[in-house]
């Protein structure tokens, strides 16, 4: 490790210097150079927000909400599967749903199991048209399908290192 002037002029203790001196080499006061600390890690605070697992995160979050109130209101129209404006309802519900998640931003790290959320919303709404059209056996079919592909969603997504929490 070199000196300069008595200090050492490795990475690190020119970065420190940087921080807690003026560009004229005086020492900061001790305000500013907790000032110039604090803004420093809200810089670092900052990029650590942007980062791929904060983005991962994030997605979680969405995904989540979207599979829980999709599979409460299949659960919900499956006991109420002859109330038409019930079904009516859900059926646009469910297909701004699956918009929204068609339209929404993926990291890398959980493409693959993306296409499962998607799959599962379509059914939603396929399973919701169904009871629109008083079409039982139909709703039926979808929701199972639905429910199955939340469940490849979750198994995807544990694979990947990102278990989905349920939403309670």
């Amino acid at each position: 490790m070199g000196c300069h002037e008595g200090r050492a002029v490795d990475g690190v203790s020119v970065l420190m210097r940087g921080v807690f001196e003026r560009s004229s080499g005086r020492p900061l006061s001790r305000r500013a150079a907790l000032r110039r600390l604090v803004g420093f890690g809200g810089s670092v605070g900052g990029a650590l927000l942007l980062s791929p697992a904060a983005f991962a995160g994030s997605y979680m979050d969405r995904a989540s909400i979207l599979l829980a109130a999709a599979g409460s209101e299949l659960d919900y129209l499956g006991r109420k599967l002859y109330d038409d404006e019930l079904a009516k309802v859900l059926t646009r519900v469910a297909a701004a749903r699956a918009k929204a998640a068609g339209e929404m931003l993926v990291p890398p790290e959980v493409m693959l199991a993306h296409p499962h959320l998607l799959m599962m919303l379509e059914s939603c709404e396929r399973a919701t048209d169904a009871a629109v059209l008083k079409q039982a056996k139909d709703y039926l079919k979808f929701a199972r399908t639905a429910r199955d592909e939340d469940q490849l969603f979750r198994s995807v997504m544990k694979q990947l290192g990102w278990p989905v929490a349920a939403i309670k």
